[in-house]
């Protein structure tokens, strides 16, 4: 039984597909990739559009606003910086 089994597999392994190759395999998955990224660059290109053409006639009403939070939060968003940059090797290193 064994050997009418081996015959089998080579009959049934004749007619097998090729195996693929990983660098075509890596092509495949990096056009992939770049096609995802176009069209989320093309989404965010129009978002960023669409909420500019919404806050271009607000801008008069929000400006004084604006500048009056940037103001107060200036500072804090400095510190705030600050840590996230000098905590951010600390993190990498806990991850890996």
């Amino acid at each position: 039984m064994s050997d009418l089994d081996d015959q089998i597999r080579t009959l049934f392994a004749a007619d097998a597909p090729p195996a693929l190759a990983p660098a075509f395999t890596a092509g495949i998955v990096r056009r992939i990739a770049r096609r995802r990224l176009r069209v989320e660059l093309a989404m965010l290109g129009m978002l960023s559009v669409l909420g500019a053409l919404l806050l271009w006639p607000a801008w008069p009403a929000i400006a004084p606003t604006i500048i009056e939070l940037a103001q107060t939060l200036a500072p804090a968003a400095a510190i705030l910086a600050l840590v996230l940059t000098l905590a951010e090797p600390h993190v990498e290193r806990q991850r890996a």
